[in-house]
């Protein structure tokens, strides 16, 4: 059977999991670092995030700068094509106020 091609389905896939959709709605208004993320996400544990934020990286939704100092700093933001989520995220902010 041909299974047809629906692009909502890969949004999905891709934004899907517990965690995934909470680190990319703190993500969206500024640039964060992962000491930031790791304080505003505390339920999370660090190996967690590491994962998840490897994961969005990878499926470029987001963008790590390394900025190779000494004391390691590396920040997170979204890429310039993923700047269309702030709108759905206010959406579903909304929604579940």
């Amino acid at each position: 059977m041909n299974k047809k091609y629906c692009p909502i389905q890969a949004v999905t896939k891709l934004i899907s999991g517990n965690q995934k959709m909470p680190i990319l709605s703190v993500i969206q208004s500024v640039p964060k670092c992962f000491g930031e993320l790791k304080r505003i996400l505390t339920p999370l544990t660090e190996k967690m995030l590491l994962k998840q934020l490897r994961e969005q990286d990878k499926h470029n939704l987001l963008l790590k700068k390394d900025f190779q100092i000494i004391s390691p700093k590396v920040e997170y933001t979204f890429t310039n094509i993923n700047n269309f989520p702030s709108y759905i995220f206010n959406k579903c902010q909304n929604f579940g106020k």
